[in-house]
């Protein structure tokens, strides 16, 4: 079984971004570790924070949503490169 937590953090020139595969469709896909906001699940051993993809996030959103919880915000710039520091 593939582990959906591996990524690779990368930089160019003046950004840096992770890839890494999303955990409910487990495309890769890219994001900015400051920004992004992890839904937290329980995955058999206890909570964890997982990365998500922009589109499944929106599908997570309108569960939450339908289930009478608030959406997990989605920051403008959580799935694009950040400025280097």
């Amino acid at each position: 079984m593939s582990d959906y937590r591996a990524g690779v953090m990368s930089e160019g020139p003046g950004y840096f971004f992770v890839i890494g595969p999303c955990f409910l469709c487990r495309e890769l896909f890219m994001f900015n570790p400051e920004l992004i906001i992890c839904p937290v699940v329980n995955i058999g051993y206890g909570e964890e924070a997982v990365t998500c993809c922009e589109s499944c996030m929106k599908i997570v959103n309108v569960a939450r949503k339908a289930g009478g919880l608030e959406p997990i915000p989605i920051l403008p710039a959580a799935y694009q490169p950040a400025p280097l520091p």
